[in-house]
């Protein structure tokens, strides 16, 4: 999804949204920002006006922070999150069995319930432990208003906080696909930790990201969140953005499991028609890298592949992705996607659109209040056996403890602003803008610029005109084909 509102404060940005345009705050801000409420349902529908400037600032703001006065603080140490082994893993699995049987089917049920911050959440769910993920708070002083929440449950089990931090928090970072053209994994992989050690400052502990669908169709809107059209690249920047991510301190999801950049016409949320060997040979390589570089969770498509709508698709989400992967995280739902089912004609209502994706293998519904609303129901009814809602309750209770949610402190509100905008997290934004810069040769002297001339800069992104197939500004610089270093 890419629906965003902003507005300014101060010298702090802020964007506002569903799951895929993350809230960024000015360091300067963090503490004290507050936010009116903001309907998730109304902000999946709004157009964005400023998408232009949007995407200006995407390329632009990695230099900003450089401007800032230097911190000559130490940084605390990061949190890594990654698998537990070993004894250790044997050991939650006993926790986790244990706590299912403390559970009722309402708890149960919550523990796959997200929902997000606007005028539709109600923390009463959170105390009445009948929900397990919530998403879009940025604000330190409010996670940790739906943390003490969670400690008025009967069990307390924590909540896993979620963010579409895509290409940073504080500190802006070059869009996925300008950091992949620097073929660095190693600085992909910095960038990717930078920004996952600001959103855990803030108490994130989950993030929709990488996001690693293969396009080859620059019609697609999306193609700026990606790798790129090369496979390899793709999975060697996947693997490096999970690493970082997790470093950082912050699950990963990475998406949209699968095929969601092959949609005809390129056209969003469009069906997908892909053979078995360009599925397995081009979109499906960087998921598995995600996975084998130790992603914890994953998100399912909008698209239908080759006629199943991928919330449904038992093909991919049990068969492939947990029997022949071995997948051992949870899988979420894209924002709403439980419910769509109705529209793509599988199912006649909420009820069997709950019952044919949690039995596909969605373990948690975003946004939709699908599950929380007719999960138990359909338990009830015999036509959801409490074995498969078991099992994707485990799924959730796992990465929660693998994550050691339930040992985490409370976020610190007073120590967060600190933790934004380090010296180490700007000199990496500067170093992925630089690397990550394009440069055009000037092939069979197509343009009128003398052989004198080693550098001829076009209008900047801030004047530039937006490109209305791939979502990037004009290139802003090019070179004569001899200039030194210049890569076409």
């Amino acid at each position: 999804m890419q629906r965003a509102s902003q507005r300014r404060g101060g010298r702090g940005w802020l964007s506002r949204s569903c799951h895929s345009c993350r809230a960024a705050v000015d360091a300067r801000h963090l503490s004290r920002l507050r936010l009116g409420p903001v309907s998730s349902r109304k902000m999946r529908f709004m157009i964005p006006r400023f998408a232009a400037t949007l995407l200006v600032f995407g390329l632009l703001l990695p230099a900003v922070p450089t401007l800032a006065p230097a911190q000559t603080a130490a940084v605390p140490a990061a949190r890594p999150v990654a698998w537990k082994t070993g004894a250790e893993a044997q050991a939650i699995e006993r926790r986790i069995e244990a706590l299912l049987t403390k559970m009722t089917l309402d708890e149960k049920v919550g523990q796959l319930h997200l929902s997000g911050r606007g005028d539709g959440f109600d923390i009463n769910q959170v105390k009445a432990g009948r929900m397990g993920a919530v998403m879009n708070f940025v604000v330190p002083a409010e996670v940790l208003a739906v943390q003490k929440a969670v400690r008025e449950s009967r069990l307390k089990i924590p909540l896993i906080i979620g963010l579409d931090a895509v290409h940073g928090f504080s500190t802006y970072f070059p869009l996925p696909l300008g950091q992949a053209a620097s073929w660095n994994p190693a600085l992909i992989e910095e960038a990717a930790y930078w920004t996952g050690r600001e959103a855990s400052a803030a108490g994130i502990n989950w993030t929709f990201a990488p996001m690693v669908d293969m396009s080859r169709d620059p019609r697609w809107g999306r193609v700026l969140e990606g790798a790129g059209e090369d496979v390899h690249l793709a999975s060697v920047v996947a693997a490096a953005r999970t690493r970082g991510y997790q470093r950082g301190g912050v699950a990963t999801s990475v998406k949209h499991f699968v095929g969601y950049g092959a949609g005809e016409a390129g056209r969003d949320y469009n069906s997908t028609w892909i053979p078995t060997s360009q599925l397995f040979d081009l979109h499906l390589p960087p998921f598995k890298a995600s996975f084998e570089a130790g992603s914890m969770t994953a998100m399912a498509a909008f698209n239908a592949l080759n006629g199943m709508p991928a919330t449904a698709h038992k093909g991919m989400l049990t068969d492939l992705l947990r029997g022949q992967w071995g997948f051992k995280g949870f899988v979420t739902s894209d924002f709403g996607s439980i419910t769509e089912l109705r529209l793509h004609g599988i199912a006649k209502d909420d009820a069997e659109a709950a019952r044919k994706a949690l039995l596909a293998g969605i373990d948690m519904d975003m946004m939709g209040d699908v599950y929380h609303k007719h999960l138990a129901d359909e338990v009830k009814a015999g036509r959801v056996p409490v074995k498969a809602l078991d099992e994707a309750v485990r799924r959730v209770l796992r990465v929660k403890f693998h994550l050691g949610l339930f040992y985490r402190p409370d976020v610190d509100p007073a120590a967060a602003p600190a933790l934004m905008q380090t010296e180490g997290a700007r000199q990496v934004a500067l170093r992925a803008a630089q690397e990550g810069a394009m440069l055009l040769k000037n092939a069979g002297d197509i343009l009128p610029i003398g052989p004198s001339v080693k550098s001829n800069p076009l209008p900047t992104c801030s004047s530039s005109t937006s490109s209305p197939s791939a979502g990037f500004p004009s290139m802003r610089s090019i070179a004569p084909a001899n200039t030194h270093g210049c890569r076409p």
